[in-house]
This record gives C-alpha cells, sequence and structure tokens, in this order.
C-alpha cells in the first residue's frame, strides 16, 4: 500500500511539474514584450502623394530589418523609424523574395545598441500560443494573442502559418513570436471577408534571406515607381465601381509612369471587357502577355476574351497555353469554352 502510495505522490509531483513551464512562460510574457520592443521597427513609405505604413525587425547585429515586400513594393522612399524615435531612409534592398512577401533592408543605423530577433525555422504547432506585435493603423506596439489554427500549403510558396492574431493594415512585416520569445513568423496579411483568417510567412523563409550587397533602393523603387502604382489602384478602385471609362484613364496614366506596366495593360483589358468592347480588351491582354507571357490569369482572361469575340480558335490555343501554366484555372476555361 505504501509503494502505490509512493507512485501516486510520484505521478502528482511529475503532473505539477510539468505544468510550471507554461506558467512561468505566461508570467514571463511582459518581460518578453519589453525585450522584443527595441527591435521593432516602423516603415514609412511615400508613394507618389500617398503615405504608407508598416512594420520591420532587427535580425543580426548589422542592423538589417526584414519587413514584408509589399511594404516597400512601390514606394518612392522608405525611411525606418527605430524604438527611440529617430528615423533613418533605407539605402540598400539586400535581398528579397516576391512569393514569401519577404525582403531584407540595409538603413545607415549606428549598430552599437541594435536590439534584434531570434528567428527559428521551426514550424509551431498548430494549437500553439502566439503573439504578433506591430503597429495597425498607426498605434503603435501593440501586441495581440492568438494561436496557430492550422499550417496550410500554397502552390509556390510553400507552408504558411495560419494564426488568430489579429493583423491589420500597419502591422505588415512585424514579428510574429512563439513563448520564448523566438520569431515563427512574419506577419503578411489578413483575409478581410473572414474573422481570424490571418497569416504568416514561417522564420524558415527569413532565414533563407541571403544579405548580400544587393542593390540601392532608388534602383529597386525605379522597379515600380510610387506614381504608376498610385494610379493603378485608382483604376483598379474605379473599375470596381464600374467606372469603366476613369479606370481606363488611370490605368493609362500608369503606363505614362511605367510603360512596361503589364498589370495596368491588364486593367484597361479588363475595363474593356466589362464595356462590352472585346476586340480593345484583345488588344490590351496581349500586350501585357507580350510583357508577362507567364502570368496564368493574363492567358485565362485572354481567353475568356476572345471567347466573347467568337474567336474560338484563339480561344482553344489560349487553353493549352494555360493547362502547362495552371490546370485548375485551364478547367474554368474549357467549362466556359465548352458552354
Amino acid at each position: 500500500m505504501k509503494t502505490v502510495k509512493k507512485i501516486m505522490l510520484l505521478w502528482l509531483c511529475l503532473a505539477v511539474w510539468s505544468g510550471s513551464p507554461a506558467a512561468f512562460a505566461q508570467d514571463d510574457l511582459p518581460a518578453i514584450i519589453k525585450r522584443i520592443s527595441p527591435a521593432v521597427v516602423v516603415v514609412e513609405t511615400q508613394r507618389g502623394r500617398s503615405k504608407g505604413l508598416g512594420t520591420g525587425f532587427f535580425i543580426n547585429p548589422q542592423g538589417h530589418i526584414v519587413t514584408n515586400y509589399h511594404v516597400v513594393f512601390g514606394a518612392d522612399r522608405a525611411v525606418v523609424r527605430t524604438h527611440e524615435g529617430r528615423r533613418y531612409p533605407v539605402k540598400r534592398i539586400l535581398a528579397e523574395d516576391k512569393e514569401a512577401d519577404l525582403v531584407l533592408l540595409a538603413a545607415d543605423i549606428p549598430t552599437g545598441n541594435i536590439t534584434y530577433l531570434e528567428v527559428t525555422g521551426q514550424l509551431p504547432e498548430v494549437g500553439e500560443k502566439i503573439y504578433a506585435i506591430g503597429h495597425p493603423m498607426g498605434l503603435e506596439k501593440t501586441v495581440s494573442e492568438g494561436i496557430v489554427s492550422a499550417i496550410r500549403k500554397l502552390p509556390r510558396l510553400g507552408d504558411i502559418i495560419q494564426i488568430t492574431a489579429p493583423i491589420s493594415q500597419g502591422s505588415s512585416g512585424g514579428p510574429v513570436f512563439n513563448a520564448q520569445g523566438q520569431v515563427i513568423g512574419v506577419a503578411r496579411a489578413t483575409f478581410r471577408a473572414g474573422q481570424n483568417l490571418n497569416f504568416a510567412v514561417p522564420g524558415q523563409k527569413v532565414l533563407e534571406l541571403r544579405g548580400g550587397q544587393g542593390h540601392s533602393f532608388r534602383d529597386f523603387s525605379m522597379e515600380m515607381p510610387g506614381a504608376a502604382l498610385e494610379m493603378f489602384q485608382r483604376g483598379r478602385t474605379f473599375h470596381a465601381r464600374k467606372e469603366y471609362s476613369k479606370a481606363i484613364q488611370a490605368f493609362q496614366e500608369a503606363l505614362k509612369a511605367k510603360p512596361d506596366f503589364a498589370e495596368a495593360y491588364h486593367g484597361i483589358g479588363m475595363s474593356y471587357g466589362a464595356m462590352g468592347r472585346h476586340d480593345q480588351a484583345i488588344e490590351n491582354f496581349r500586350q501585357a502577355i507580350s510583357l508577362k507571357s507567364k502570368v496564368p490569369y493574363f492567358h485565362y482572361h485572354l481567353g475568356v476574351a476572345y471567347y466573347a469575340a467568337g474567336q474560338r480558335t484563339e480561344a482553344w490555343a489560349e487553353y493549352r497555353l494555360l493547362a502547362g501554366l495552371d490546370p485548375n484555372l485551364a478547367q474554368q476555361l474549357r467549362t466556359i469554352l465548352t458552354r
């Protein structure tokens, strides 16, 4: 009987001990946040007349900063504002991963007091508690709590972490970390049509960013002038409102700033198509494809335009091309062509 009591007492002690780390982790959370906060920066951007806001964080003693690619894409200039409130212009793009929506930035920041974060390449467990810190709607250093709700797989990206911690405009590019203070991902996007459908790029993608010499931010910004992006977004807004003539004008202004802007040609094609002017739609879709030949939805919409214009042979040719780029989208086009 005494032996049984000793075994029961031993199991009770083990159960209490096994619960301690979680309790300690929760108790230490304010200390972890206090340690992480100085490594988190505000990324301020200027695109034409528009200003943007994002989040980033230091990942090494050299002061290199990770944020989302879309935070700085199309910006004429970008400035990093540190924990102390000092501003430093972004000088170079050291590495980028467009598929993962990540970029590695460099600014002339004194490295003496850089606080940087540890990034882990290990995927978190589903159900694991996580935290995010960012600047939603300009509310700086906002901390949110959630769990890992799923690990998803995307065709070209691979793994992506679905989380319940809220991610709002301004939080993109911020660190998502576990109870040990390790960065397990980078806040990327939210699915606005649903609730708690937020995502983070896994830490492994951050570790794969190879920081070399890179290129200047000026060269990077010239790839997509802010004025072009601003007019393109305006065109999309007009198109969504069914103001197609205004949309075409905006897309054409985008092309003046960036003559090889394939997506602007596609936008013009979409607006002409919505107006029933299929010949002009075809002309602009073909121009978009001449600039970017492997974008699946360019071929899809060209196939639809050919079909609407009664050019069935050309429509089937686009279907065959699309089948090698995106079989699912090709099947959707085939459904239209076989009606």
